[in-house]
C-alpha cells in the first residue's frame, strides 16, 4: 500500500463520486435501485385529476405503495399499484381518491 500511486486513489475516489451521486439520483427522484417487491392492483375512475405516475399510495396515513402507471381505457383511468408485501389487502378492496 506504500506504492499507492495518485492516480489511483483519484480513480477511487472518482468511483467513490459516481456511486454516491447516483444513489442520491435514485433517491430523490423516487425510482427504485432494483426490482421493487410487492404486487400489482389495478384499478378504474372516472377521474383521477390530481395523480401523477409515482404518486404515494397510503392507508390509515401509512405509505402502503405506489401509482405505478396511469392509462386511459375505454375514456377511463387505467391505475397499475405497486403495494408492498407488508399490506396485505383485505378481500373485497373500495379505493378512494382524494
Amino acid at each position: 500500500m506504500k506504492n499507492v500511486t495518485t492516480e489511483l486513489k483519484v480513480g477511487i475516489f472518482a468511483i467513490v463520486v459516481i456511486v454516491i451521486i447516483s444513489y442520491m439520483t435514485f433517491k430523490v427522484g423516487g425510482m427504485p435501485l432494483i426490482w421493487e417487491k410487492g404486487y400489482k392492483l389495478y384499478a378504474e375512475f372516472d377521474d383521477v385529476s390530481g395523480l401523477d405516475e409515482q404518486s404515494r399510495i397510503k392507508v390509515a396515513g401509512v405509505e402502503a405503495g405506489r401509482l405505478e402507471k396511469i392509462k386511459l381505457k375505454d375514456g377511463k383511468a387505467k391505475l397499475t399499484l405497486l403495494i408492498e408485501p407488508r399490506c396485505l389487502p383485505p378481500t373485497l378492496l373500495c379505493l378512494q381518491i382524494g
